[in-house]
């Protein structure tokens, strides 16, 4: 592992996310769901969250990098916030 500074960034770190996506193999492996059952959850939603994991180190690393631009967040103003949440609350009542 090499990181000498705050502004280097692990090189290991693309590994280790790609390492991170096996776990979706486990519970489909034969053997391993019968000696240990727990491994199962890795089948439902769990399953979904270790990919979002994965997917939200490799957009983090590729923005510290410089792969991908960093993102502009524009907040909408007030009228926005105003209108949306009357229609959630018109269209949600009853």
């Amino acid at each position: 592992m090499v990181v000498a500074s705050s502004s280097v960034v692990c090189s290991e770190a693309p590994v280790v996310l790609a390492l991170l996506l096996w776990l979706w193999a486990i519970p489909f492996l034969p053997w391993i769901p019968d000696r240990v059952p727990l491994s199962l959850v890795l089948a439902g939603l769990v399953r979904w969250l270790v990919a979002a994991a994965a997917v939200g180190g490799w957009v983090v690393r590729g923005i510290e990098v410089g792969l991908l631009p960093t993102p502009v967040v524009r907040w909408p103003g007030r009228a926005t916030v105003f209108v949306v949440s009357l229609l959630v609350f018109v269209g949600g009542g009853r």
